[in-house]
């Protein structure tokens, strides 16, 4: 019996000693949905579970809370196998306070989008977005609305096109009403699935305009919103509708 006590108290006594381990959040979201999450000492890694079909092309942003913010967290996108599909640590972009990034679901069935504290171990409240692009048809024009960022807020981007073509193509905008002035972005599929912008057009006079975008075997974004996705707007919100319209080039 004594032999007994003495091991029980052995044990006791390594698991009081045994570190902390980070516990493991989980949930569900589904597209066009935004969840707020919170990175801490024992949350170091939240994940959200989402249903995808073959050929989505699924945005996922994380975005830092105005206040006591994840500034820093790493995002990415894991399948049912625990392969990355997107990963916000293979670019690092100076500035930005969240992070986004895209994949071209390959199968149907349920995806993994993480939220994670990284070897820096960030700390804070976050939102996710999880939106599903749309793909542009030639000559078929789309409308879609646009909203500016608020003092209190960070930025984010609302909707987003997908461009898919090897022959160069031309991108129509025309802003329909409002008072905001939004930028037509177009971004490119970096390392890791990060998206970067690589032409825009935009100024506060704009109310038409198109770009040129050179043909590609791989595929293109498009949003109409904020330059610098990240960075804050001013005054209230304010929100204008606009018309894309995808035309072979000339």
């Amino acid at each position: 019996m004594k032999s007994l006590i003495v091991f029980v108290v052995i044990l006791a006594v390594l698991f009081a000693a045994a570190p902390n381990q980070p516990t493991l959040a989980q949930s569900s979201i589904s597209y066009g949905d935004t969840v707020q999450g919170e990175l801490t000492s024992s949350a170091s890694k939240i994940s959200y579970a989402f249903e995808g079909k073959r050929g989505d092309i699924a945005v996922v942003q994380m975005i830092a809370a105005p206040s006591n913010g994840a500034i820093g967290a790493q995002l990415n996108v894991t399948d049912s196998g625990g392969a990355k599909l997107a990963d916000s640590a293979a670019l690092i972009i100076f500035g930005r306070l969240g992070e986004i990034v895209v994949v071209e679901v390959p199968s149907d069935g349920t995806y993994t989008i993480n939220v994670e504290s990284g070897s820096s171990g960030t700390t804070g409240a976050f939102d996710l977005v999880l939106l599903q692009a749309e793909f542009l048809e030639l000559n078929s024009p789309v409308e879609g609305e646009a909203s500016s960022t608020p003092d209190d807020q960070r930025g984010r981007y609302s909707n987003f096109y997908v461009v898919e073509s090897r022959s160069d193509v031309e991108l129509r905008y025309e802003r329909l009403s409002g008072n905001y002035t939004p930028a037509m972005i177009v971004l490119g599929v970096e390392a890791g699935n990060n998206l970067f912008e690589r032409a825009f057009l935009g100024g506060s006079l704009l109310t038409k305009g198109s770009i040129t975008i050179e043909g590609s075997r791989d595929f293109r974004l498009v949003t109409v919103g904020s330059l610098n996705f990240g960075s804050s707007g001013r005054g209230t919100v304010q929100t204008s509708t606009f018309r894309l319209t995808l035309a072979n080039a000339d």
